[in-house]
């Protein structure tokens, strides 16, 4: 055992009422364990101090109408029950449910397979992206212009030469394009909207 076992549990087993195997293990422990080798020693004695305290049981002392045999059979039969008792009680007390030690190699699976899924699917051909059908006219922006093409007719407003400082563009997502700058001869904001209209 790695743990300390239960007074309760040392009790049971001094008392001979435990399973074999939990004995077992409790024997084993207590040989290395000199608390609990203590204490189990203090139950034991105990315990093989209670039949004498009990009176003797002569015939007359059994409940009337039942003999030894039958005192026999009702007695085995109230310490199995004892028995089935003290095991239906570990399983409550020690049925908190499945625990994540207990699924840790589940866990530690679903990972990985998580892992290949991902990279089996990035390793996938991708398609190259097709190009945009352009049928009708174009607004773009450059560095310098805004222009409206449409197949080989390009109509384009360029800012003057003398513009300094920097140019604000803006498209819209309807079809519009907007610069706007400051001219340095005029000093004025001069501002250009195109809009396609369809």
């Amino acid at each position: 055992m790695n743990r300390h076992p239960s007074e309760a549990q040392l009790a049971l087993a001094a008392g001979r009422d435990l399973g074999k195997f939990a004995a077992w293990k409790i024997r084993r422990h207590t040989r290395d364990c000199d608390s609990c080798r203590k204490l189990y020693s203090e139950y034991a004695s105990l315990a093989g101090n209670v039949p004498d305290l009990a009176p003797d049981l002569a015939s007359d002392a059994l409940p009337q109408g039942m003999n030894e045999e039958q005192w026999k059979s009702l007695a085995a039969e109230m310490q199995a029950n004892i028995h089935l008792g003290l095991a239906a009680g570990a399983c409550v007390a020690g049925g908190r449910g499945v625990g994540f030690r207990e699924w840790k190699p589940v866990w530690a699976f679903a990972a990985v397979l998580a892992l290949v899924t991902a990279g089996v699917w990035l390793q996938r051909p991708v398609a190259p992206p097709r190009p945009l059908a352009l049928d009708g006219p174009v607004l773009s922006a450059t560095a310098n212009s805004i222009e409206l093409t449409q197949g080989s007719r390009t109509l384009g407003l360029r800012q003057n030469a003398g513009t300094s400082g920097s140019v604000s563009v803006s498209v819209g997502a309807q079809g519009s394009v907007r610069a706007q700058y400051v001219d340095q001869d005029s000093g004025y904001v001069v501002i250009q909207n195109v809009v396609q209209v369809q």
